[in-house]
């Protein structure tokens, strides 16, 4: 039972992976303009 109260905590993890990832798209073409610095 703890292995599966431990799969709910995983599947967070993944999911602001995927908001990283729209965030990199986004901050792409915004690098070359001061996104870096900000980061």
């Amino acid at each position: 039972m703890d292995a599966e109260r431990e799969k709910p905590p995983i599947e967070p993890g993944p999911e602001p992976d995927t908001s990283t990832a729209a965030e990199g798209e986004r901050s792409d073409p915004s690098l070359d303009e001061d996104d870096q610095p900000i980061e």
